[in-house]
């Protein structure tokens, strides 16, 4: 029981450190919204990382902040949100047991698809209109393609560097200059985004102490 609580306290920390803070009620209520418009309320998991990457960026352009607020990557196939990475993954080095029982609450991995486990579905409370429209648009723009034709489509982009087998991060500041955003825009951005999540992690950090 000791070592499995030392474990979890390892993982939380490198969760809250290592990742950029995120809301995973709302990360879950963005894929469930977009695994919606298909048919078969499931899609490739690459294709998925994809379709968030460009709802990010979109988010960035449009409102002057991300949707979910990941933290980014570039891979060999293109740009990645990393801590959504590791939840499908189900990497334990990286992803806190409460926020991994919760994404498994929701969804499952199948033959490199992500499935919602339920058919059931309620309107998402955690995103805006502004939000929603945005996914939207992304869907209808890319939802139809084959997951190939977009990763090569991701490779264009002005941020993505080729890392071979490896990583290499993806800042927020490399992709709100690819967006053409002033120095004046990009710094008000990032203090905003600082701001919140310096807010956000001392209310988890909080949080998990009153559970320890």
């Amino acid at each position: 029981m000791v070592l499995f609580l030392k474990q979890e306290l390892r993982a939380r920390v490198r969760n809250l450190s290592c990742q950029e803070i995120m809301k995973i009620e709302k990360l879950v209520q963005v894929i469930e919204y977009i695994l919606n418009k298909t048919k078969s309320r499931r899609m490739q998991c690459m294709k998925l990382m994809k379709l968030l990457y460009y709802c990010e960026r979109e988010a960035f352009d449009k409102l002057g902040q991300p949707i979910i607020d990941d933290s980014y990557v570039s891979m060999k196939h293109g740009p990645v949100l990393s801590a959504t990475l590791n939840l499908i993954r189900r990497d334990p080095d990286y992803v806190n047991t409460e926020d991994q029982s919760y994404w498994d609450d929701h969804f499952k991995t199948h033959h490199k698809y992500l499935c919602r486990i339920t058919d059931s579905y309620e309107q998402p409370d955690e995103l805006s209109v502004a939000e929603t429209d945005i996914i939207d648009s992304v869907f209808y723009l890319h939802g139809h393609k084959n997951m190939w034709v977009i990763c090569g489509e991701t490779h264009r982009l002005p941020e993505w560097k080729n890392p071979g087998e490896s990583s290499i991060p993806l800042s927020k500041e490399e992709i709100l200059r690819a967006l053409d955003k002033s120095d004046e825009e990009i710094s008000a951005i990032l203090e905003d985004l600082k701001i919140e999540r310096d807010s956000t992690s001392w209310l988890n950090k909080k949080k998990f102490q009153q559970t320890i």
